[in-house]
């Protein structure tokens, strides 16, 4: 396995966009694992890592798709106005047929509500991990995420009253990345900042959300929608799929080879081919029946619940069922749910998969069929053993997110450097060797060498999707094999990121005092290898081939001795291309 000094490299720079302080590195090297678990539940605490947390957890929600950057106005728009008077507070605020600066105000303040709504299940899952809170509450949380922003949306009441949000100083006003022109304060509300809040009102119904965690937030239950005739038999699919790691179309049985049946008033209650996936389908579906197909709620005395249990089954999971002779259980069976999802041993599994192909980049082991050989058996039953204790492990800590991190990051399958074949032939899933995505791309770069490529940015949808990402809507799977279009761009940015770096670190101070350099710590553009007359120089030559092994370290994580042959190679390769230069310099 790669040594614990590297394994943190690699943590901290796929997970927080940085490379690993010194004093970092020397706790880990002396305290081994207890010292990387404790540098590491720090880095967790850091805002890139919560970003890198939204990626994973969104590939799995993608409710990315309701970004400003995605559909313009497409979270606002799930918001019914008759539910929310405040939805477009803005458009009050800053009215039209103002001046230029209150119009490009009501615009950003548009876009910054319409994210914090679309964030609200992924910002629960931040504030979860920085608080240490149990990844339990993602599913029982009686609370939602608001900013500044979204607060004023839905009118919400903060949890802890006294909580305010924070303000930017002028020059990070978030609106100024669309305008210069601000100049209302009232618009420098941090939209990073993100406290628990309740909706204890709507317009239409006096008694507000009863939350349950991400399975009442609008995004979600849009996201997966309902129809009249799927009866939230989607949604129910999907809450196996992410919380209970279980795929209902694997269920073993037959299904019928015509899919009408003429016979039974019933089918999915009276047909054994079909009951067979409905009898565990259908409670779920039933406890989202005060839910319609926009994510609103229906309280159970308002004549627009139409819901009947003559052909369907009754609410429940895993063989019990709600008992809805109390009013409370009725209104709330979502509340219900989630509680019985946190306490199903299928919610630890589920939550160790997502993170598990989050960071290592691969999916699970599939369940062995029958034919499958001894090799594949061994590899799936000791996968499952490592993510079980790792899962275990979490729930012990108060169900705490960071330990299952933690966990895989210390596991062979992220630290595997090399593979005994003759010992285990199913090996191609250990080590944790992927494609980077465009946001891990632009990290990286940034760690290395200080900043990222322009053709990345988060705002350029079309160049991410062509470089394997995702817009969580019609493009949700992220590609693990580069194509001829990612590699011609991989070409244009090594070109582009080398020359740029190479010239902008030259601009920086070196001296004995100060050394503000990324690159070139042990150089100037003075030092050459050879002097006027041909003649090498051996100070110069050293102090080269030192910065040269200096690059393999922070750019390729390989700490090499002087004469090694790696730095050989990198020096000659030097040679040859400033000898080159000199010769197209001098023609």
């Amino acid at each position: 396995v790669l040594p614990l000094d590297q394994t943190l490299r690699n943590a901290t720079v796929q997970l927080a966009g940085r490379l690993p302080t010194d004093a970092e590195t020397a706790k880990v090297l002396a305290e081994g694992e207890v010292g990387f678990a404790a540098v590491m539940n720090e880095v967790m605490n850091e805002d890139e890592f919560h970003n890198r947390l939204n990626e994973i957890f969104n590939d799995v929600f993608l409710s990315d798709k309701y970004l400003w950057v995605n559909q313009g106005n497409g979270a606002l728009d799930l918001l019914d106005s008759d539910d929310y008077e405040n939805k477009a507070w803005y458009s009050v605020d800053y009215p039209s047929g103002g001046n230029e600066a209150n119009e490009d105000n009501r615009n950003c303040a548009n876009r910054l509500s319409n994210d914090a709504i679309a964030r609200e299940g992924l910002e629960l899952i931040n504030y979860i991990t920085r608080n240490n809170l149990p990844i339990t509450e993602l599913v029982t949380a009686d609370y939602t995420m608001v900013n500044w922003y979204s607060q004023k949306v839905y009118d919400a009441d903060l949890v802890n009253p006294g909580d305010s949000f924070a303000v930017l100083p002028a020059e990070e006003n978030p609106c100024l990345e669309q305008s210069s022109n601000y100049a209302d304060a009232t618009l420098r509300y941090d939209p990073y900042d993100f406290k628990p809040a309740r909706i204890t009102k709507t317009l239409e119904h006096t008694t507000g959300i009863p939350h349950a965690g991400i399975l009442t937030s609008a995004m979600f239950l849009n996201r997966f929608p309902t129809t009249m005739t799927n009866r939230n038999r989607h949604r129910s699919y999907m809450v196996y799929d992410i919380f209970l790691d279980t795929d209902i179309l694997d269920i073993e049985g037959s299904r019928p080879e015509d899919s009408i049946d003429t016979t039974s008033d019933v089918p999915t209650l009276q047909n054994p081919a079909c009951y067979t996936c409905h009898t565990v389908m259908d409670p779920i579906a039933s406890t989202f029946q005060h839910w319609d197909d926009r994510g609103r709620r229906i309280p159970s005395y308002t004549s627009a619940n139409s819901w009947s249990s003559n052909d369907i089954e009754g609410p429940g999971i895993a063989g019990k069922k709600i008992d809805i002779s109390g009013t409370d259980v009725y209104s709330n069976m979502l509340q219900w749910l989630g509680n019985e999802i946190a306490q199903d041993p299928r919610y630890m599994r589920a939550l160790t998969r997502h993170l598990y192909k989050g960071i290592i980049g691969q999916d699970l082991l599939d369940t062995p069929g029958d034919s499958a050989n001894e090799a594949d058996i061994t590899a799936f039953n000791a996968q499952r053993s490592i993510l079980t204790s790792i899962g275990q492990a979490m729930a012990a800590n108060n169900w705490n997110i960071k330990t299952a991190i933690n966990g895989i990051l210390l596991s062979p399958y992220y630290r595997a450097a090399e593979v005994d074949e003759s010992k285990l032939v199913a090996a191609n899933h250990i080590g944790s060797i992927r494609l980077l995505t465009p946001e891990m791309l632009q990290r990286k770069l940034k760690a290395t060498l200080g900043f990222d490529w322009d053709e990345l940015r988060s705002n350029d949808k079309d160049n991410r999707i062509m470089f394997g990402g995702i817009d969580s809507d019609s493009v949700i799977n992220r590609i693990t094999e580069p194509s001829g279009l990612m590699i011609a761009m991989q070409e244009l940015m090594a070109t582009e990121m080398a020359c740029r770096a190479t010239a902008f670190d030259f601009t920086k101070e070196r001296s004995p005092e100060i050394n503000e350099r990324r690159l070139f710590r042990f150089v100037s553009t003075e030092i050459q290898p050879f002097d006027k007359d041909g003649f090498e120089m051996p100070s110069s030559i050293e102090a080269i081939k030192t910065n040269i092994q200096y690059l393999h370290s922070v750019l390729l994580a390989e700490d090499l001795p002087l004469d090694s042959p790696e730095i050989t190679a990198t020096y000659q390769l030097f040679l040859s291309t400033l000898q080159t230069a000199q010769n197209l310099l001098a023609n």
